[in-house]
């Protein structure tokens, strides 16, 4: 059952008695991922991460692309969050997502990694928030 509260002082709070999820963000900031990606989560034995929102925000010169891949050499892409194009001009710029749970964004399948990947070395800002769902 889902019940929810309400009080002036405090926002609602949601709650599943039936659920497995777990709600976790990590955040900060990179100029590495062009080999294998850097890791943001690491694989966790019979969960699987499913993405609900998501925000990447660079000031580059240089084109590229983030994406979220599963990480690694054979790396698997999930989902594109952010395409820049090459400009003489440090504008800020980036791409935010987001989807009510229990809808989701993209998911890594049980066990893996979730990793943010650029083909460049330009610095970005990055917000992932997901659900830790057990298999």
């Amino acid at each position: 059952t889902m019940a929810v509260y309400f009080s002036p002082a405090r926002p609602a709070v949601l709650s599943d008695a039936q659920s497995t999820a777990s709600v976790f963000t990590v955040t900060g900031s990179t100029s590495g991922g062009t080999t294998s990606g850097v890791t943001l989560v690491a694989p966790s034995a019979s969960y699987s991460f499913k993405v609900f929102a998501f925000s990447l925000q660079t000031t580059a010169l240089a084109s590229s692309v983030w994406r979220f891949t599963n990480g690694g050499g054979s790396e698997t892409e999930l989902w594109r969050g952010l395409a820049t194009e090459a400009t003489t001009t440090s504008v800020a710029k980036g791409s935010n997502m987001a989807v009510a749970p229990p809808g989701f964004i993209f998911a890594t399948g049980t066990s893996v990694t979730l990793a943010l990947k650029s083909d460049t070395g330009s610095l970005v800002h990055y917000s992932v928030s997901y659900r830790k769902e057990s298999a």
